[in-house]
């Protein structure tokens, strides 16, 4: 990250970041440096400071353009377009997902021990050499949580890459199947142990259980992830359950008992079989209900839905879940300030508007015992037939609760 190789910069001056920063933008005594730093910032300069920043360290611009992807990301405006100017960005709204780089890898290559956050892909968060896993923590420089115990997350990382290099949609595959084994983590089926004991495991002393659960989905769930991707890209299991998609569409994930057995089989959970065949909601079944209109549908436009993730199921920023988790364990003033009215990818308001057509529903299946609505039936004045209807057509891509208050 930027930042970051400015921080090793900096030390080396004996300075701070900050410092650093307002010399590399100074002009005549005043600064152009605007936003707060945070232990998860990333900083976007403009042509005439990162002309500064090579002449100070003495690197070809072409070197820091390969060497940073947020390099020449951004181009902030200050007063006057040739005065230097750096933007502060904090963690959510950097370009990509980061993590500390190997803190073993990084004495290896500088000869001393200092802290280095670096963009990593969802193929890249394990150190295989020093066998850690390389997390992103919101508002900090990340954690680095050791592997030693966990071989099978160690070779799920070369299986994914083995995955990229032979299916060009593995990328996709790997984005489908996070947000399946995510529903699945949400589920927390007492059947699975597996998780759960790498959890506990893996947690830190002296960090909360809850706020853990959090940060560690990705990692307690990495080996499972990538083995459903793989099946999911497999053209022998495509080939099997392409009769059993072709004419008509899955009412439930049981009509497609080739793939939720193979899913338990690859997966190794038997009892998962059983989990998945009444289940009429989530990403997987997303996947196969598209399944069977990408046969009928042009070849581009077919896989584009194929691998589409609804952005109900789509994984939240860590930092939306945690605040989530704080709001929720807050107690007093706190837990009684008002929310904002959005958070990345979902609307409040729309969560109001299903509350308010969910108590009509349960007002009317009360009364009659029933929810078989007409389009043009009312409740209280509400329109509990429309209202009924278009949550029919949007089940594909509803969210895990709203789901389950239907």
């Amino acid at each position: 990250m930027t930042l970051s190789f400015l921080g090793r910069i900096a030390d080396k001056y004996g300075l701070t970041v900050r410092s650093l920063l307002s010399t590399v933008t100074e002009v005549a005594g005043q600064q152009d440096v605007v936003g707060v730093l945070q232990g998860d910032s990333e900083v976007f300069l403009n042509a005439a400071a990162r002309d500064r920043v090579a002449a100070l360290c003495r690197v070809p611009r072409v070197s820091l353009h390969r060497a940073l992807p947020t390099w020449t990301r951004e181009e902030p405006l200050g007063p006057a377009k040739e005065r230097p100017a750096a933007r502060l960005h904090n963690g959510v709204e950097t370009v990509a997902a980061w993590g500390p780089a190997c803190p073993g890898c990084v004495a290896a290559r500088t000869g001393r021990v200092a802290p280095a956050r670096v963009y990593l892909a969802a193929h890249q968060r394990v150190c295989p050499r020093h066998r850690c896993w390389l997390m992103s923590v919101p508002g900090s420089g990340g954690r680095v949580v050791g592997l030693a115990r966990f071989p099978e997350v160690v070779q799920a990382q070369e299986d994914h890459r083995r995955l990229l290099r032979h299916s060009p949609i593995a990328g996709s595959a790997f984005e489908v199947a996070e947000a399946v084994t995510a529903w699945w983590w949400a589920q927390k089926w007492p059947e699975e142990t597996t998780w759960p004991a790498r959890l506990s495991a893996t947690v830190p002393e002296g960090e909360e259980p809850g706020r853990w659960r959090v940060l560690a989905r990705s990692l307690v769930t990495y080996p499972e992830t990538v083995a459903v991707a793989g099946a999911l890209v497999d053209q022998t299991m495509k080939r099997r359950i392409a009769p059993q998609v072709r004419g008509h569409l899955p009412f439930c994930l049981g009509d497609l008992p080739v793939l939720i057995s193979e899913l338990a089989r690859c997966l190794r959970r038997p009892w998962l079989a059983d989990r998945l065949a009444s289940c009429m909601d989530g990403p997987l079944f997303a996947w196969a209900h598209q399944c069977s209109k990408a046969a009928e549908a042009p070849d581009g436009d077919g896989q584009r839905l194929l691998w589409k993730v609804h952005p109900a199921h789509r994984l939240r920023p860590l930092a939306d879940e945690l605040a989530q988790r704080l709001q929720e364990m807050a107690g007093g003033e706190a837990a009684e300030a008002p929310l904002p009215k959005r958070r990345r990818g979902h609307s409040r308001q729309a969560d109001a508007a299903f509350e308010a057509g969910l108590t009509r529903a349960r007002a009317y299946a009360a009364a009659r015992g029933h929810l078989a609505t007409r389009a043009d039936t009312l409740q209280d004045g509400f329109p509990l037939g429309a209202w009924m209807t278009n949550q029919r057509m949007l089940r594909l891509g509803m969210p895990a609760w709203r789901s389950a208050a239907l």
